[in-house]
């Protein structure tokens, strides 16, 4: 318990002078006739943790007049306008609530040209110590120009040109960041396209591989029927090497090849009845071992007779 009530008045002093900070800044110079300006008045106190009461006090001097008249008067409670020029037109805009006064600014209303000029303000300070009190004074003056127009200062033009080229720049970075990305996601696609196309051709050459070992059917080799009828017949007809095979070969399989011997003998016996011909054109399309759908095409053209078949009559296939 202890330890939480040293924190908390540790918070509570804390948050007691962060309230109480205080930064003087200068007050504005130009005033539109009019319109309403604000005099500036900041006086900060050197120690912010001492206490202190002040009264603040307005003095003008109207150009062409050499001493300055008492306008203005403040106590923290009661405010007071001396002088008649400025009867109903100077309102209090600092310090509320607290008789430690440190901002000391008016509002000035209905501005006119015989208020240029300069204005000062007097803070009169008493500072309470522990045995005695001490009195501070401060003043500060603002020379006041009044004009029929409103006119840019200069640190506002380089505010709004410097806020248009961080627009365009940012802009600019935007088009660039854009342009650099695009190239990038291209390139990397043409890299995949890249890497597929020798994947295709990797895949392509292993079908070749495969298809190194598949026979012409001899009724191919010089048959003059159209190409789809040769095609079925291929598809019929193509085998796969025996070690490739997934099952063990059937009695429908056996018959047909047995009467496929037979019609073969039958044919060698029979002394072909057209001329021979090379045959360089694709057959037909198969299953390879490996599953895929290939193109098989004569590996080199037959002379042998109608009806016979030499052990080179091979086809590859084509992916």
């Amino acid at each position: 318990m202890v330890a939480c009530d040293h924190v908390c008045v540790f918070c509570a002093s804390a948050v007691s002078l962060c309230s109480g900070a205080c930064a003087e800044v200068d007050s504005d110079t130009e005033a539109v006739a009019g319109q309403s300006f604000k005099l500036g008045c900041i006086s900060c106190k050197k120690r912010g943790e001492v206490e202190a009461t002040a009264t603040v006090d307005w003095m003008f001097r109207a150009r062409g007049e050499a001493e300055f008249a008492h306008i203005y008067s403040y106590d923290g409670e009661v405010a007071s306008i001396i002088d008649e020029r400025f009867l109903d037109r100077v309102e209090w805009h600092g310090s509320k609530n607290t008789l430690d006064l440190q901002d000391a600014s008016v509002d000035l209303l209905n501005v006119t040209f015989n208020d240029s000029g300069v204005y000062r303000c007097v803070f009169n300070r008493v500072l309470t110590y522990g045995h005695y009190d001490h009195t501070d004074i401060a003043s500060k003056e603002v020379h006041l120009t009044v004009v029929a127009k409103a006119t840019r200062g200069t640190a506002s033009i380089v505010s709004e040109v410097m806020m248009y080229v961080s627009i365009i720049g940012l802009q600019l970075w935007l088009l660039v960041e854009m342009i650099y990305c695009y190239r990038k996601i291209a390139a990397a696609g043409e890299e995949a396209l890249r890497a597929s196309a020798a994947e295709y051709l990797a895949i392509a050459s292993e079908s070749k591989d495969n298809c190194a070992g598949v026979q012409v059917h001899p009724l191919l080799m010089n048959d003059h029927r159209p190409v789809s009828h040769r095609h079925k017949l291929l598809r019929r007809t193509v085998s796969v090497p025996a070690d490739s095979r997934p099952h063990p070969e059937s009695e429908h399989a056996r018959a047909r090849r047995k009467s496929f011997a037979t019609s073969r003998q039958r044919s060698m016996e029979t002394p072909p009845t057209a001329p021979t011909q090379p045959f360089r054109q694709p057959v037909s399309t198969g299953r390879v071992p490996n599953g895929r759908l290939a193109h098989c095409t004569l590996h080199e053209a037959s002379t042998q007779p109608y009806g016979s078949v030499a052990p080179h009559d091979l086809i590859t296939l084509r992916v």
